[in-house]
């Protein structure tokens, strides 16, 4: 939840971020004397590039892609993700 919170006030302040679960903990945890194992990395700055996310259908590809310097994230629509 505070991971999710900071990304949130990241973009509403105009940055991006990404949370990284697949580092190498104990070089981090080593390198900034932290006294827990690390279990997240928050990377946050200005984004390269713009993103738009991408409703998309049952069926529809769900890869990203890139067009004109725009970067797509297909998202599956809400009412094709509950099970009735």
């Amino acid at each position: 939840i505070a991971a999710q919170s900071m990304l949130l006030q990241a973009v509403e302040i105009g940055l991006g971020g990404i949370c990284i679960g697949a580092f190498d903990h104990q070089p981090l945890r080593e390198l900034l004397k932290l006294p827990y194992e690390p279990l997240l990395v928050l990377a946050i700055g200005k984004p390269a590039e713009h993103i738009e996310l991408k409703a998309c259908n049952e069926g529809d590809s769900l890869t990203y892609y890139r067009d004109k310097g725009v970067h797509y994230v297909p998202k599956i629509n809400l009412n094709d993700l509950i099970i009735k």
